[in-house]
């Protein structure tokens, strides 16, 4: 299994746990791709928390700014079981170091962080 394939996964296994909570099942994880350590986790919680905000990603990225210690969230990789809605892609961009204007990309299967 490759390491983004390790990464899905525990998304996956986030998506489940939101489903099993009868949140929307959509998970999240935040990966230091230079290492490969994941550094957040989010799954939504939109109606556990009453929060329109909660989605998977948000809460991964949050976590990750805290583990990394800067909001900056350089050379990170964003594994999700969705494509993220404009809020959430707004926050990836705004999470990005990249160069003025240098936008986030899409894959299939994830988010770069520029």
């Amino acid at each position: 299994m490759t390491p983004a394939e390790t990464w899905m996964r525990e998304a996956i296994t986030l998506a489940a746990a939101a489903a099993g909570a009868g949140e929307v099942p959509i998970g999240c994880v935040v990966v230091h791709e230079p290492t490969g350590r994941i550094v957040g986790r989010g799954a939504n919680r939109r109606e556990a928390d009453h929060d329109p905000t909660a989605h998977a990603e948000i809460l991964a990225i949050r976590q990750a700014a805290q583990t990394l210690g800067d909001w900056r969230l350089e050379d990170t990789i964003l594994a999700v079981t969705l494509e993220p809605c404009p809020m959430c892609a707004g926050v990836t961009a705004s999470a990005a170091s990249g160069a003025p204007g240098e936008a986030s990309t899409w894959s299939p299967l994830s988010w770069r962080i520029a």
